[in-house]
């Protein structure tokens, strides 16, 4: 679980300042994004970046007041994603 205390751009959407617990499928590569009602807001296909961390992370790159979500880091596996500062 994340609590995120700023809103983000995932993707090409963005996201809500909120608390969000995220999946990861192995399989193929997609990343789940549920806020805190369980509802899912997102589902992002990532690019595998390496085998696994020791920790779990949101990595996140920021300009100004925009934050950018660039990778997620598990156990099993890192992803990053293709996130652009919008238009």
């Amino acid at each position: 679980m994340a609590n995120i205390p700023f809103a983000f751009y995932a993707g090409d959407q963005k996201m809500p300042a909120g608390t969000y617990t995220i999946g990861l499928s192995l399989e193929n590569k997609l990343t789940s994004h549920t806020d805190a009602s369980g509802q899912p807001k997102l589902f992002l296909p990532g690019i595998p970046a390496d085998n696994g961390s020791d920790e779990t992370a949101l990595v996140f790159e920021h300009t100004g007041n925009i934050y950018l979500l660039k990778e997620f880091k598990s156990e099993s596996m890192d992803v990053t994603f293709e996130t652009k500062m919008p238009a």
